[in-house]
């Protein structure tokens, strides 16, 4: 962010922006469109425009010479695109004496959550047996697995009580268990999770 707002009125090296984020140029961008819940494009043109917003009122600058150093080739789409930030023409805002919302820099703060203790125990039965709804459910390795949901969304309220009803072991309740197929082998994993 940093970088961002020494460069605002200057040319802005993405790749550049990406490598002092540790991650492709591509990546950062998603990354930062979901953090900031807008694109790293539009977060730019606003900043450059809230700066414009302040170089109006401050300086004796011609438009056309705010609009270049802002990014705009040509003053009528800096106006255009000042018009529709603030509701008002560049020569109007400079001249004006009323209010303007500006546009501050954003930042970001990390907040890490978790790290709660957890009992657990590891015990060994006999054999059992399992009942309950089965289903394919692809590994996806990023984000959250929809067909896990899906293989849920199939159990209807009645199956949940009969599945209650006849659970007697422990822990009690409805549980997941994962049968994983690697390279052809079927390993049989379970881990009874409470659900």
């Amino acid at each position: 962010m940093r970088y961002i707002e020494k460069r605002l009125l200057d040319v802005i090296d993405f790749t550049e922006m990406a490598r002092i984020a540790c991650c492709p140029e591509y990546q950062f961008r998603r990354m930062f469109s979901y953090l900031a819940g807008m694109p790293l494009n539009e977060y730019i043109r606003k900043r450059r425009l809230s700066l414009a917003g302040d170089l109006l009122r401050s300086g004796d600058e011609k438009i056309i010479e705010i609009a270049i150093r802002c990014g705009y080739e040509s003053p009528d789409a800096f106006g255009k695109a000042f018009q529709a930030m603030y509701g008002v023409a560049p020569s109007v805002h400079r001249t004006s004496t009323s209010a303007v919302k500006a546009f501050p820099p954003l930042f970001f703060h990390l907040t890490l959550k978790g790290g709660i203790k957890m009992d657990y125990r590891i015990v060994e039965r006999g054999e059992f047996y399992i009942m309950g709804k089965i289903g394919h459910i692809s590994l996806i390795y990023h984000g959250p697995n929809p067909h896990t949901a899906d293989v849920w969304k199939k159990l209807k309220q009645e199956d949940l009580l009969v599945l209650t009803e006849y659970s007697e072991a422990e822990p009690g309740g409805v549980l997941t268990a994962h049968e994983q197929t690697i390279n052809g082998n079927t390993q049989s994993k379970w881990a009874l999770l409470p659900k």
